[in-house]
């Protein structure tokens, strides 16, 4: 029954690998990561936002099998490997039974709507499998800093392409979410000396900075920019408010 439900939600897989330590937080996170951006960008450009969800189920129907092969991984390799319990017994045939079609249906639906930035954007989600299974094979923390990049770079470029060739610009709104994500990576393999607390310390000089050279670009990058910036940004505002209050 868990493999059934996963299999036909593309994203259900994320929810649940973090379902232990969930909370409103990180929902209010996923929220501004996965969607708002995506939400101003067909806003701005006056594009149907039936292509924001398209765009979520479409690479998280493929990013799944990522996180899934990443936790078998680590189910067999045990040393230094995050092992999450709600994997311990999961039937990953029968979640892949349930899936691939999802995945084939909203290929095939994408597909028939036509224009090459669609069929572009599906031919770059598609390749997302490739890379998850290199970072996930990849042993060295450092070697897998390309993996990561390529990774996280391909989820965001897919899903604006998918909104239009002319919105590809926005890519530039994303630059600060995915400078911040790389020096947390590093700094959690312990590749460089940046824990949590000064990456937090920087967080705003890192955003301020980019903000001010995306807004002689253009003003909307800096909009579209606003919903990453305000989650990598809770933490410290939520903190300076208790400082407050006190």
């Amino acid at each position: 029954m868990k493999e059934f439900i996963l299999g036909i939600l593309p994203g259900a897989v994320f929810f649940y690998r973090y379902s232990p330590r969930f909370s409103v937080g990180r929902m209010v996170g996923l929220l501004l990561m996965e969607f708002a951006p995506y939400l101003l960008i067909a806003v701005i450009n006056s594009i149907n936002v039936k292509f924001v969800l398209f765009g979520f189920v479409l690479v998280y129907g493929i990013y799944d099998f990522g996180y899934l092969h990443n936790d078998y991984k680590a189910e067999k390799e045990r040393s230094g490997a995050t092992i999450r319990s709600q994997f311990s017994e999961f039937n990953y045939l029968a979640f892949a039974i349930y899936r691939v079609p999802v995945v084939f249906f909203v290929f095939y639906y994408l597909a028939s709507l036509g224009g090459g930035d669609i069929l572009k954007s599906i031919a770059i989600t598609a390749c997302i499998v490739p890379f998850f299974i290199i970072h996930n094979e990849l042993r060295s923390p450092r070697a897998r800093i390309i993996t990561f990049i390529v990774l996280n770079g391909l989820k965001i470029v897919s899903r604006i392409i998918l909104l239009g060739p002319n919105c590809l610009y926005f890519v530039f709104s994303a630059m600060p979410h995915l400078v911040i994500k790389l020096l947390h990576y590093l700094g959690a393999k312990e590749i460089v000396l940046v824990d949590d607390k000064t990456l937090k310390s920087i967080t705003l000089q890192i955003y301020f900075g980019f903000l001010t050279l995306l807004l002689f670009v253009d003003p909307f990058l800096v909009v579209a920019a606003v919903p990453y910036f305000l989650n990598h940004a809770k933490s410290i505002f939520r903190d300076f408010i208790k400082v407050r209050t006190l």
